[in-house]
């Protein structure tokens, strides 16, 4: 294919009529470029803002979204790094962005337009040349689908990344034909921005690719080899990409679902507009429009095509790609008759669009080859179509997002943004709209939120903040829930919608800023800033996960009172992982589900920690010692597991942790229906000095004992998941006394210099114990947080509902917090620019030996 070739005129000429009839018809219609086209272009825009205001470090790192989040770990990162710079060049605002992206996006259609009809004619060889490519840009252009992620859902990376679908398989059919090296690059080039660009357009991008080398007229080892060759550096080049994905979405839970339904079953007039971009009105539909094509059509020419041409390439080919399209149909109606699921975040709807890009390639051959008579059928059908399609137009609603701001709104957002870059204060917000505007005029702020609800870490606690914020109405439980999380999670300023019903309880319980945009402002006078020292009162919990969430939820549901327990969790570490001097900078330990190496050398640790003064908290149900011999600083020297039926008949002891505790304000002893498990103890395996504080006939549950400068706490009841089940806010606060004593809280805000997205400084002065840091906690192979002061590390374990706490050393210091790559991200790296320099020095070793460059 060449400049003197009159099918690339035409295609050329084809390609600037469609581009300036698209931007007629946009400019006419809708107001381009200024419009927001799609539900989704606000948050797109605002992730670019975002990105001009953090560098490249916010490609690693949003402290801005979810407390803290990893985005592009999940989210792809290639579609914003044209956008961005540019954005940064020319300083944009928010509304100059999405002009930018606009403009981006209409090129992006040219684009697609031109390489579906430059792979057309490069695949037709016959007489017909012309006559295909301007049947399939009809076919194309007159596709709404096609404009589908654009102008319905907004999703900008996906419009962006589409027309890396047709020039792969240009490049790539050039890289087979000529075997020259600068088509192998140009494809590997498409297909990796492809892959990093958008997940569903690279994975269908790749299938494509495979489809189509496996067509061509070769043998079958030569295809097999390019196969390889293709797939393996692909893949290669994007692994950076893919290989923490992978490991994110395979070992931690961070999405909602991995799959969604329909909330309802398709009518027979919602199928007709999809397949033949006509609408019948006489026919039932639901309220979703979906954007069509002329599917029927290429069907009808499919099955012709099939019947009668006759075996070769160009056969093969369209029986791929056609294949590749109809598995698409075949889904799309499995969900929609059947109800069956689809990915999470891949709607349906979006199916068309690739249904349209494949159909047209292979239309486009099928017409290079059904000879004069098949090409009359095919335009007087498609004339006929085209004039139902102009009368019976299917009522296709281009998605507006919002884009009106109210001067009350930016007037509360600039109050914001002005409190908390001087105090280090987070606002909570749950609606989504609301989140993106507060967004769009303040990208730097930090918010409890993000624009979609996939990637997220420690998705079970965000869920519960986000759920129990809704509920605020609900006294007395989500009061004091939503108050220990407002404190856990340094939130202040709180977002409701004004007719939610929150609205009146939290009218009276924090202090109303005013309304703005249908919505109401608050303030929460009793917040705690993002970053604090911790003086006295930090409690260190040594036990799993699960036992850590019951903990927490179980704290959430006392009484509160400022500021909330200072609640740290080791993180999977066992007791005897935890040195002596780390220990000792906690005022109390709580273990509960826990682990050890070594038991002796376990309890020798606890031994001292409480001799010296500290409080510990020991809960042997559901651990390895709910049955066992038990040492020193215990004050009971055997456990063994058992059972109360229905009702506990405590009898108590005056004592100051069990003062206005009776058997009245505990639930009942049941499990499942069944009786409650316990791990109990008896009156004769008490240590001298113990106090039985809680006894359930002969079985005793709870015990206290001073022990040197300290004191120890020991239950066998289960009491954190017994209160938690029952939503027991007596019990609660009971915990609370058991596992804290009598010591209160000290800490005091700290100062802190954000250097970058993933670098923080901070001053902490001389005493202090611990620092924390209200931004979510990251500890695996591909990102951990690391504390260092320049003269070595500090530990850094879990605050709160997934935040990071340091603990220090004692000394005045500067302590540095960082995000580290893990080994797993290092390796992922590497292996993207091993793979570039192996490509490069095969071709270079190619060119010096003068051999025909050969990548497979």
């Amino acid at each position: 294919m060449g400049f003197s070739d009159k099918g690339y005129w035409l295609v050329l000429t084809a390609t600037v009529v469609y581009a300036v009839a698209l931007y007629a018809v946009l400019l006419f219609f809708t107001g381009f470029p200024q419009i927001w086209f799609g539900a989704d272009a606000l948050p797109h825009v605002v992730k670019v803002e975002i990105l001009k205001s953090l560098g490249l470090e916010g490609f690693r790192w949003f402290p801005t979204y979810y407390f803290g989040n990893p985005h592009f770990t999940f989210y792809t990162p290639a579609t914003y790094i044209l956008p961005t710079a540019i954005t940064v060049l020319f300083d944009l605002s928010y509304l100059e962005i999405n002009v930018l992206l606009n403009w981006m996006i209409l090129i992006s259609k040219t684009l697609t337009f031109a390489g579906v009809l430059l792979l057309v004619n490069h695949s037709v060889k016959s007489s017909n040349k012309h006559m295909s490519i301007i049947g399939a840009g009809a076919y194309l252009a007159l596709s709404p689908a096609i404009l589908e992620p654009w102008l319905w859902g907004g999703n900008i990376p996906e419009a962006l990344t589409l027309p890396t679908i047709p020039w792969s398989l240009l490049v790539i059919d050039q890289w087979i034909t000529t075997n020259k090296t600068r088509f192998f690059i140009a494809y590997l080039f498409l297909s990796t921005y492809a892959l990093t660009g958008h997940q569903a357009v690279g994975a269908l991008s790749l299938a494509a690719s495979c489809l189509w080398i496996i067509s061509k007229r070769t043998s079958l080892l030569t295809r097999l080899k390019k196969l390889l060759v293709a797939t393996t550096c692909s893949l290669g080049l994007s692994a950076m990409y893919i290989i923490p994905l992978s490991y994110f979405e395979l070992s931690t839970k961070v999405r909602p679902d991995l799959v969604e339904r329909l909330p309802f079953t398709f009518q027979l007039g919602d199928y007709l507009p999809v397949i033949t971009s006509v609408e019948v009105p006489a026919l039932g539909k639901t309220t979703e429009a979906y954007p069509g094509t002329f599917l029927i059509l290429f069907i009808a020419f499919l099955l012709t095509y099939l019947k009668s041409a006759k075996p070769g390439v160009n056969k093969r080919a369209v029986l791929s790609l056609s294949l590749l399209s109809m598995m698409l149909v075949v889904h799309f109606m499995m969900i929609t008759l059947f109800n069956q699921p689809w990915v999470a975040g891949f709607h349906p709807m979006r199916y068309f669009t690739y249904v349209v890009l494949f159909s047209v390639i292979s239309l486009g051959i099928i017409l290079g080859e059904v000879g004069k008579r098949g090409l009359t059928i095919y335009f007087a059908s498609f004339a006929v179509f085209t004039f139902l399609f102009l009368a019976l137009t299917p009522h296709y609603e281009v998605r507006i997002a919002p884009t009106e701001t109210s001067p009350d709104t930016v007037s509360y957002v600039d109050r914001l943004n002005a409190s908390i870059k001087l105090n280090g204060f987070r606002i909570g917000v749950i609606d989504a709209d609301m989140f993106n505007t507060i967004s769009s005029l303040g990208p730097t702020l930090y918010t409890s939120r993000g624009y979609y609800s996939h990637g997220i870490l420690f998705i079970d606690w965000q869920h519960w903040f986000e759920y129990e914020l809704s509920q605020l109405s609900k006294q007395p439980r989500s009061f004091n829930t939503v108050m220990h999380n407002l404190d856990w999670t340094a939130v202040r300023y709180i977002v409701f919608s004004t007719d939610d019903q929150a609205y009146s309880t939290a009218s009276t319980v924090f202090q109303r800023l005013g309304e703005a945009s249908g919505f109401t402002f608050f303030e929460n006078v009793y917040a705690s800033p993002i970053a604090e020292v911790v003086y006295d009162g930090a409690v260190l919990f040594f036990g799993d996960r699960e036992g850590y969430d019951v903990l927490l939820r179980t704290v959430a549901l006392s009484d509160y009172r400022s500021p909330a327990p200072v609640l740290v969790w080791a993180v999977d570490r066992c007791v005897d992982d935890v040195p002596a001097e780390v220990l000792e900078k906690f005022s109390s330990i709580v273990l509960y589900r826990y682990c050890y190496r070594d038991k002796a050398t376990a309890f020798s640790l606890l031994d001292k920690y409480v001799r010296q003064g500290g409080w510990l908290f020991v809960e042997t149900m559901s651990s390895v010692d709910e049955s066992s011999e038990m040492p020193q600083p215990l004050p009971v020297s055997k456990t063994s597991k058992s059972s109360v039926e229905r009702e506990w008949g405590f009898t108590t002891v005056s004592h100051e942790l069990t003062r206005n505790i009776s058997a009245n304000m505990f639930s009942p002893a049941v499990y499942d229906g069944g009786p409650w498990g316990v791990s109990a103890t008896g009156r004769e395996a008490l240590r001298q000095g113990s106090v039985p504080l809680l006894v359930s006939g002969e079985k005793v549950l709870m015990v206290y004992a001073n022990h040197g400068r300290g004191a120890v706490v020991w239950s066998g009841m289960n009491l954190p998941y017994h209160a938690l089940a029952y939503q027991n806010i007596q019990e609660a606060n009971l915990l609370r006394r058991l596992f804290s004593g009598n010591t209160e809280v000290d800490k005091q805000p700290a100062e802190m210099k954000r250097e970058s997205a993933t670098s923080i400084t901070f001053n902490t002065p001389p005493k202090a114990k611990g620092l924390i840091f209200r931004e979510r906690y990251l500890s695996n192979l591909v990102f951990s947080w690391k504390a260092d002061t320049g003269h070595g590390g500090l530990p850094v374990f879990m605050y709160g509902p997934g935040f990071n706490y340091v603990v220090l050393s004692g000394d005045t210091q500067t302590v540095k917090l960082y995000l580290s790559d893990g080994p797993l991200r290092t390796a992922s790296i590497a292996t993207s620019l091993s793979t570039a320099l192996a490509i490069a020095a095969v071709n270079l070793y190619n060119r010096r030996t003068n051999k025909k460059p050969n990548p497979a």
